[in-house]
């Protein structure tokens, strides 16, 4: 009988290999959650634990690394490959292949000595217990009420995070109020589920004026697994991956649609070396 986390793999397992086969079609978040039988949501979560890498990203960078096959290979022109490899344009695939590679698509082709291209992973039970490795954590059961929060928004793609997310922190952080305030950060998929949702907010009282380029938003009551993170910043989403990969398929519970929490206690907040913060991860009854 197939444990909890060998058959959250065989979803992301199945998810990729779909992907590999359609890299030249069009690829919507919505089809593939829709193919795994999961929310959107939840598939954004468990991918990119899994994988290390967000949804899209990932369908971004395995196209990418197509072409550079087949712009080494083949005598293909670089609009054919972008076309075939599910880019729109030329010049929408020349942008994304500029990022990727630092070179031109042209460039890439002449090279003698190429970078290295984004090679499909191999996920087995025992390369993500390998890759989580000395990491436990045991959650404290919540029932938190519904709670108003105010503070800096934006939408991201999940790479941004590592860079974007401290740099929103570090703008709040010159609020006078917030100095003296625990705080919450609030993720989730932004409407048009192709990329994520957060916000860095501390407590606000329901209706009142919020400062302005402020965001006021209402957390739903619900049940919470609460676990404990102490470490750097950079460290925070190794351990999140970790729930999501881990901890979440063996535990047996259900991801809720609600946004996954972070609580700050208010001497926390401006220690983003040494860190210590709750994740609180939204779960079905």
């Amino acid at each position: 009988m197939r444990t909890s986390l060998e058959l959250s793999l065989q979803q992301v397992n199945r998810v990729v290999d779909h992907i590999e086969a359609e890299l030249g079609q069009s690829l919507q978040a919505e089809d593939l959650a829709a193919f795994a039988q999961l929310s959107v949501w939840q598939l954004h979560r468990l991918f990119r634990a899994v994988v290390g890498e967000s949804l899209m990203d990932y369908v971004r960078r395995r196209r990418l690394a197509q072409a550079s096959e087949q712009l080494r290979y083949s005598q293909h022109s670089v609009l054919d490959i972008a076309l075939a490899c599910g880019f729109d344009s030329h010049e929408v695939f020349t942008r994304a292949f500029r990022r990727e590679f630092h070179c031109s698509p042209t460039q890439y082709r002449r090279a003698e000595q190429l970078p290295a291209s984004f090679p499909r992973p191999r996920l087995t039970p025992e390369y993500l217990l390998h890759r989580f490795e000395g990491i436990t954590l045991t959650p404290e059961w919540q029932t938190l009420p519904e709670r108003h929060v105010a503070g800096l928004g934006l939408q991201l793609y999940g790479h941004e995070s590592a860079q974007l997310i401290p740099d929103l922190w570090r703008k709040l952080r010159t609020h006078p109020q917030v100095q003296q305030s625990a705080a919450w950060g609030v993720l989730d998929i932004s409407p048009d589920q192709r990329q994520l949702r957060y916000l860095a907010a501390i407590a606000w009282p329901e209706g009142s004026p919020v400062p302005e380029g402020w965001q006021a938003r209402r957390i739903p009551a619900g049940r919470y697994a609460r676990f404990q993170h102490q470490g750097s910043v950079a460290s925070i989403q190794h351990s999140v991956n970790y729930l999501h990969a881990v901890w979440l398929p063996q535990s047996g519970q259900q991801l809720a649609a609600r946004p996954e929490l972070e609580y700050y206690p208010p001497d926390q907040i401006i220690q983003p070396q040494q860190l210590r913060m709750d994740m609180l991860l939204p779960v079905d009854l």
